[in-house]
């Protein structure tokens, strides 16, 4: 995030001194200056210092949606059916994409059984929506050619 967008987002860096790990890992100082963290550590006051993004506003949430599709396999050598399902949740708006997908192929030996998952998510419903239906029409073409990976 660039320092205009930061300071549009209401953001700003924090520089935390630290020392120890484990169970004697501790803060020593907060700092907003860089300046005056790395003298800190340069002094030896502290092992490290760890830069941190503090928001000093509130983000807005947003309906993520999120659809799985997946094809049809055997699991627990029994045959189970394609079926696809969809969850939306709410999330802060930072960061989220518009919509992204993933597309997952099991080897028979998977724990999954020889199948082919379609994952799609997002804030646009709408091309979430598409996306899924594009992906989707393209693996069970995929899997409907012979020889084709599953």
């Amino acid at each position: 995030m660039s320092e205009e967008q930061a300071a549009e987002d209401g953001a700003v860096k924090a520089y935390v001194a630290t020392s120890g790990s484990y169970s004697a890992y501790h803060v020593q100082r907060v700092f907003l200056d860089k300046a005056l963290a790395d003298k800190y550590l340069a002094d030896g006051l502290c092992d490290e210092i760890e830069e941190f993004e503090i928001t000093t506003t509130v983000t807005k949430a947003v309906a993520i949606l999120r659809m799985d599709w997946h094809s049809a396999n055997t699991f627990n050598d029994r045959p189970v059916g394609e079926n696809e399902h969809s969850i939306v949740r709410r999330e802060e708006s930072a960061g989220q994409p518009a919509c992204r997908h993933t597309v997952h192929r099991h080897p028979a030996d998977s724990r999954w059984g020889a199948s082919t998952t379609v994952m799609v998510e997002g804030h646009d419903h709408d091309r979430v929506r598409k996306v899924l239906s594009e992906q989707v029409a393209q693996a069970k073409a995929e899997l409907a050619e012979p020889g084709a990976a599953r």
